[in-house]
């Protein structure tokens, strides 16, 4: 009995061992299924069932997990791990209106009103339904706390990716969670972290298999060829999520390429000869194309991104390039250069993709790939390593060469405190051209420009009122979105606008009769509109502000409406509607015929 148990206990060992020491492949049965379901078109209730079944299970075996990395772990590595747990849960989601994070909001409650996974937009990425299945029952009025912990969940997957991947390149456990927090700090764009503004999103999965990707190409390269089997799961992880991080995967598997023949001296030669004539080329092919832009018909092949040679801008600090990189990311990649024979590995990662999007050839597979989307994108490219690896590493041996040169005594515990002031001194100011992203990172935004007030809206109409989308409800842009978000209503009237147009809203209309006809001509049945005098103010949005994504004031627009409006919408009573006040501040306008 006693060998019968030790059997089961070391099965279940090392079944949770396998599952979730690498941080992803938990997540492969799960995708599994939901494309089996997708292709044989089989209702979701069944999906659904099997995905809590699942989510049950894991977490038993997950607790089983920690039960056995509890007896190696040391009281340092928990309080670190502890602390980066903290950092990504009291701040919460990042939702302040209309960033992105809010568009994810919704693809994830969008699964509420599907029968079949094709009936979903956004199908393509399984993670929205797999966030779902974990909320699907939460009260409306605690989504905000589940999506504040959903959010934390990703951010600390994703960095204990990074922190595999840092002692994979051959950092110590104490410089590896050093690397962990400069990648929260120094990595994203604009003064967007890329942990937290992508938390809701498909993108964190898609990431860490690409991370992942990048260790067994490292694995590979060193002679383990037989995890390249592994490549398939990943890339599938990564094209049923965000298919990007497959571009990613290229562009480190060049740079491990190229890391490895230039390893061969016997290949320097024959390099140099193909470099001479592959590059000429190459800008005379670009610039060709350029001129002639109808045989490239594609946005992403266009100015201003994309240079008279054919290559991406990187150096027109205008561009979103820099405002990825920002000044912390210029010093890596001289850090690079000047490292690049003694760290030529972390080097290369860091310059392939600067250099790439300066090749002709990459930046023409780029603009096909991508279509008609915008080039503003582009600069995603630039995810493909963060500089912030160089920066921490530079760092560390400027001040050892310093150590050195002035004979000074520095054990390591103060090497790695003064690097860490200074990279705080350098992740601090969010503001261009810094753009460090700690700032971003614990920012709450005000619960105005959140429209956390409006939660107690949809829960008024959820307990009073029935809405479908036969019947057509209209607000503001704000309203309409979180309303559409809760309820998955269809985005008819109301839209997430990073530009704020009048002519678009109802503040647009300036008579009853102009209100009459609108309401005629759409088909509307409710018209909720926000009262002034009962609300706060929004406040300006000092994220718009530094960051340029949209208009600082456009919360506050979006409530407002004509001054005369409440009695010009009164108009319509004389027609059979009525008016109800709902909490906390908006009358609701009914037809009751």
């Amino acid at each position: 009995m006693k060998t019968y148990l030790n059997y089961i206990r070391k099965g279940l060992d090392n079944i949770s061992i396998i599952s979730f020491a690498d941080g992803w492949l938990f997540f492969l049965p799960y995708l599994l299924f939901y494309l089996y379901f997708k292709y044989f078109n089989l209702e979701i209730s069944g999906l659904k069932t099997i995905f809590i079944i699942l989510h049950c299970g894991n977490f038993l075996l997950f607790l089983h997990y920690l039960n056995l990395a509890a007896r190696k772990i040391k009281a340092s590595e928990l309080f670190f791990w502890v602390a980066l747990l903290l950092l990504f849960l009291i701040p919460g989601a990042y939702l302040e209106f209309p960033s992105d994070p809010w568009e994810h909001f919704r693809r994830i409650f969008s699964w509420q009103a599907s029968d079949f996974i094709q009936d979903n937009r956004v199908n393509h990425k399984f993670t929205y339904f797999w966030g779902w299945t974990l909320m699907f029952d939460v009260p409306l009025l605690y989504r905000r706390v589940a999506l504040d912990i959903y959010s934390a969940f990703w951010q600390l997957l994703l960095a204990y990716q990074f922190y595999l991947l840092a002692l994979r390149l051959g950092f110590s456990q104490y410089w590896a969670k050093v690397q962990v927090v400069a990648t929260i700090f120094l990595f994203g764009t604009n003064l967007f972290g890329f942990y937290r503004y992508y938390a809701l999103s498909s993108t964190p999965l898609a990431y860490i298999a690409y991370l992942r990707a990048l260790i067994v190409l490292i694995n590979a390269r060193n002679g383990q060829i037989k995890q390249l089997g592994l490549l398939i799961p990943l890339g599938l992880i990564m094209y049923y999520n965000h298919w990007q991080e497959l571009m990613l995967l290229c562009i480190s598997g060049v740079a491990l390429f190229l890391d490895y023949i230039t390893s061969q001296k016997k290949h320097l030669k024959k390099i140099i000869y193909v470099s001479a004539i592959i590059i000429p080329v190459s800008f005379a092919l670009g610039a060709y194309l350029v001129k002639n832009p109808q045989i490239i018909p594609t946005e992403s092949w266009s100015l201003p991104y994309v240079s008279q040679w054919g290559t991406f801008r990187i150096w027109d600090v205008k561009l979103a390039y820099f405002e990825t990189f920002g000044i912390h990311g210029l010093i890596s990649l001289i850090l690079a250069i000047v490292f690049l024979g003694k760290y030529k590995t972390i080097s290369i990662l860091a310059l392939t993709p600067y250099l790439l999007m300066l090749f002709p050839p990459f930046v023409l597979f780029f603009a096909v790939v991508h279509g008609n989307q915008s080039n503003y994108v582009t600069y995603r490219a630039l995810y493909a390593f963060p500089t912030s690896f160089m920066f921490v590493l530079g760092g560390r041996e400027i001040l050892m060469l310093l150590r050195r040169k002035l004979k000074l005594y520095l054990p390591r515990l103060q090497v790695i405190v003064a690097i860490l002031i200074l990279g705080v001194i350098m992740v601090l100011p969010p503001m261009y051209p810094y753009r460090g992203r700690f700032w971003f990172q614990v920012y709450q935004p005000p619960a105005e420009l959140s429209l956390k007030s409006i939660d107690v809206t949809a829960k008024w109409l959820v307990d009073n009122r029935q809405l479908n989308s036969d019947c057509a409800l209209v607000s503001d842009s704000a309203t309409g979105f979180l309303l559409g978000t809760h309820f998955n209503l269809p985005i008819r009237f109301f839209n997430r606008p990073l530009v704020y147009n009048p002519s678009t809203t109802l503040a647009s209309i300036t008579s009853s009769d102009a209100l009459k006809n609108y309401v005629d001509a759409n088909q509307i049945c409710k018209l909720l509109i926000a009262i002034p005098d009962k609300m706060n103010p929004p406040p300006v949005s000092v994220v718009g502000q530094g960051s340029g994504h949209w208009e600082a004031s456009l919360v506050q627009k979006n409530f407002t409406t004509n001054k005369n409006f409440e009695e010009i919408a009164d108009a319509v009573l004389t027609t059979g509607w009525t008016k109800t006040f709902v909490p906390p501040f908006y009358w609701l306008y009914e037809n009751s015929k």
